[in-house]
């Protein structure tokens, strides 16, 4: 099962892989990539639904913002490095506001409810599906602003 964890480089990648990736980011003309305050780390959200999980990246690949990883550096598309995808935090958050309005998020402070039994029985398979893509939402949306406060990393664990 996927989920989200905020952190350094090196709880993800090798020494090898962070210096490939920070190549890749020189290559890409990215400067100002430093990495900060370590008490950020940690998972984000629960662990969620791998269909809901592929649906969502399908959501952000249409914003061409759907990475692997996401650091806290501006730029524009993604970077590919480390045999990772690479995207920008501020991107994510964009595109995310974007999401919002369809999945009719209208306060990201709003607790995510969850369905009672009786609720589930009678909900469609795209009810349920939109109850999982708001989880995510919420859970993207919570680590993608605890990384960028925190000078971290946002990493999608497949």
């Amino acid at each position: 099962m996927p989920n989200l964890e905020v952190g350094t480089l090196e709880d993800h990648l090798s020494d090898d892989e962070i210096r490939e990736l920070l190549a890749a980011l020189e290559r890409a003309g990215i400067e100002g990539f430093a990495e900060g305050d370590k008490s950020g780390s940690g998972s984000v959200g629960e662990t969620v639904d791998e269909d809901a999980v592929t649906e969502f990246m399908d959501r952000l690949e249409g914003h061409d913002v759907a990475a692997d990883l996401y650091l806290p550096v501006e730029f524009d598309g993604r970077i590919d490095a480390a045999d990772r995808r690479i995207g920008s935090l501020m991107g994510l958050l964009d595109v995310l506001e974007e999401i919002a309005d369809d999945l009719e998020i209208e306060d990201s402070d709003d607790p995510v409810e969850s369905e009672d039994d009786d609720d589930v029985m009678y909900a469609t398979e795209m009810e349920i599906l939109d109850a999982r893509l708001r989880v995510i939402w919420h859970a993207m949306f919570e680590g993608a602003h605890t990384a960028l406060e925190h000078g971290l990393s946002l990493v999608v664990i497949h």
